[in-house]
């Protein structure tokens, strides 16, 4: 009877060796997958979303609003503004782009300009008083602010200097935006990966 424990023992002993070292193979060989799978997490997660960079002066650039005028960069000098770059299916433009449509924008204490990313949205826009909703189909605007998701703003200075930049989701973060020089762009970034 000794003689079978002994047999079950060493054939158990086996067993365990075996499937320790196949366990120990694949961790082998997925080790450096799991590596690249996190070096690319960081790197996504502290990855530019695009934009000029606070303190940037804006560089020339020529569009045309919604009336066929010309809109170059020195029509942002002078007084402050906002750049709003906003798009039909960006979820988080949808209450930006409906108070839009409706004429319902607050009073922000600077001028607004309004960029969507289809040309086919830019007259639905253009319904509130004081706002300059601008045609980009040649996208010489976003390739001027580096602008690669929306929403995105800009506040512009006088002498066409970014003083802040952010992806604001509201009216009332476009004026916070307004009231802060910088912006928040780590949140920013962490709360677009969140969004994705």
């Amino acid at each position: 009877m000794n003689g079978i424990w002994i047999a079950a023992f060493v054939a158990f002993a086996s067993l365990v060796l075996l499937l320790g070292l196949l366990v120990l193979g694949t961790l082998r060989r997925i080790t450096p997958l799991l590596e690249r799978t996190e070096e690319s997490l960081q790197t996504a997660a502290t990855a530019s979303l695009g934009g000029l960079p606070v303190g940037a002066r804006v560089p020339p650039f020529e569009a045309r609003d919604t009336h066929g005028a010309s809109f170059t960069d020195g029509d942002l000098l002078g007084a402050t503004s906002l750049v709003l770059f906003v798009g039909p299916s960006c979820r988080a433009c949808e209450r930006l782009v409906e108070d839009l449509r409706a004429g319902s924008v607050p009073y922000l204490g600077a001028r607004l300009f309004v960029v969507p990313d289809s040309a086919d949205l830019a007259p639905e826009l253009d319904r509130t008083t004081g706002i300059t909703v601008l045609v980009d189909t040649e996208r010489t605007l976003a390739r001027a602010f580096e602008m690669r998701v929306v929403p995105q703003a800009f506040v512009v200075d006088v002498h066409g200097v970014v003083l802040a930049a952010g992806r604001p989701n509201s009216w009332d973060e476009v004026q916070s935006l307004l009231a802060t020089e910088g912006g928040d762009r780590d949140s920013d970034i962490a709360a677009a990966a969140l969004a994705l």
